[in-house]
């Protein structure tokens, strides 16, 4: 009888916790509970003289227009959950 018993608490104590992590699972795929921190400062390493001169977002992505200086003339598409750059558009 007593073997019962601990197979029965085991089991209900598995059947909750599965519950949760079902629920968690629902609720980080809803948006919820994602991971939502920004990613800091970031340096773009663009050569002297150049600055952003329009930035855009859509599709998940920021679009940076770089310009203002010779060989300054590029796009850079980031990603904005990470900073990473993720390419470059040259002319």
């Amino acid at each position: 009888m007593t073997t019962l018993k601990v197979v029965v608490i085991a089991l209900g104590v598995l059947i909750v916790a599965l519950l949760a992590a079902i629920i968690w699972k629902i609720v980080a795929l809803a948006g919820g509970a994602g991971d939502r921190r920004g990613f800091g400062e970031m340096r773009l390493g663009l050569p002297a003289g150049c600055r952003i001169v329009e930035a855009q977002s859509g599709d998940g992505r920021l679009v940076l227009r770089i310009g203002d200086g010779a060989g300054c003339d590029r796009v850079l598409l980031v990603d904005p959950v990470s900073g990473r750059v993720l390419g470059t558009i040259l002319p």
